[in-house]
């Protein structure tokens, strides 16, 4: 198989290293690998084998797709994020490999657990380290004939459901703060805009309306210092 590199260099970067590149690709191949960018960063809750920190291009993250599950109910769904494409866009997340025999037994999980309007696609990811690109599987709202694909509302609109939601995973208050502080916690570059200004609206609803989520107590320090 040949995958854009020149083994025969292996003596000049050592035995070692060489053993550790050829390691490397053998799990890329043959594992599974599966890009996360929303819940996924801080609750994989599946088995893998190690996990990597980069971005995909072509892409952007939104709050646009509809949980009438886990931060919402189906009377009233919350808003979590999903993948919408934009030229010359970047999204970071981290990828999860793995493991051949455990692929199977992971895919059944988040075909499950992303079943409201979730297909996936596959797209080349990007180690942050600079380490050569990789495709990976990514679960994002399918925006044909989906309900639960919510494009086109104002920030204010989205806050107000975020503050009023809450589903068998927890309160959508708590699903944003937790994102937002699991991007800043990812890389400097990681934290998008839209994200950003919606936690801040979010926060800002929550103190405003004197709205006692627990998610405000446990991340408030952490979140109120990055509106200062």
């Amino acid at each position: 198989m040949y995958l854009g590199y020149s083994f025969q260099k292996s003596e000049e970067i050592g035995v070692a290293a060489a053993a550790e590149f050829l390691s490397r690709w053998n799990l890329r191949v043959f594992s599974m690998h599966v890009f996360g960018y929303g819940s996924l960063l801080w609750n994989p809750n599946f088995p893998y084998i190690n996990c990597t920190v980069g971005y995909i291009f072509g892409y952007s993250r939104r709050f646009c797709q509809a949980s009438p599950d886990h931060r919402g109910t189906e009377q009233n769904p919350g808003r979590v994020v999903t993948l919408v494409p934009e030229e010359n866009a970047k999204v970071w997340g981290i990828t999860y490999s793995v493991a051949t025999e455990k692929s199977d037994e992971v895919r059944e999980y988040l075909n499950y657990r992303e079943r409201a309007g979730y297909v996936m696609v596959t797209e080349m990811f990007h180690p942050a380290d600079g380490s050569p690109m990789f495709p990976v599987n990514i679960y994002i709202s399918c925006q044909i004939a989906n309900p639960m694909f919510c494009i086109g509302e104002s920030l204010e609109q989205i806050a107000e459901r975020i503050i009023n939601s809450k589903g068998r995973s927890g309160s959508n208050v708590e699903y944003i703060l937790k994102l937002a502080q699991s991007l800043r916690k990812l890389h400097p570059n990681a934290v998008d805009k839209h994200t950003a200004e919606l936690e801040s609206l979010v926060v800002k609803l929550c103190l405003q309306r004197k709205l006692h989520d627990k998610s405000l107590i446990e991340l408030c320090h952490a979140v109120q210092s990055n509106f200062q």
